[in-house]
């Protein structure tokens, strides 16, 4: 497993569960896949900080391996509203 790159920290907002976090954009780029994306994983830290974040941001760097003599399999399409096929979809 690689040394984690954190990207951000946040906190508890409201009183309907939402978290705040900030990320600063720019220090994501250097992370984009091969399709623009950036994987992030949020964590609850054991304590709160100074600041009273209780969570963290770090990039999911997990990147998948064929095994020797297996083909990937086919991906299939979803379909949305009247059948149609979604391919713009990044999932």
């Amino acid at each position: 497993m690689s040394e984690r790159n954190y990207v951000g920290k946040g906190k508890n907002v409201g009183k309907f569960g939402n978290i705040r976090i900030g990320v600063k954009p720019k220090q994501l780029q250097q992370f984009e896949n091969s399709v623009g994306y950036v994987n992030l994983i949020i964590s609850e830290m054991r304590e709160e900080d100074k600041y009273g974040n209780k969570f963290t941001v770090y990039v999911d760097d997990f990147v998948p391996q064929q095994r020797e003599g297996q083909q990937g399999q086919p991906v299939s399409q979803t379909t949305g509203a009247g059948g149609a096929v979604n391919e713009d979809l990044p999932f």
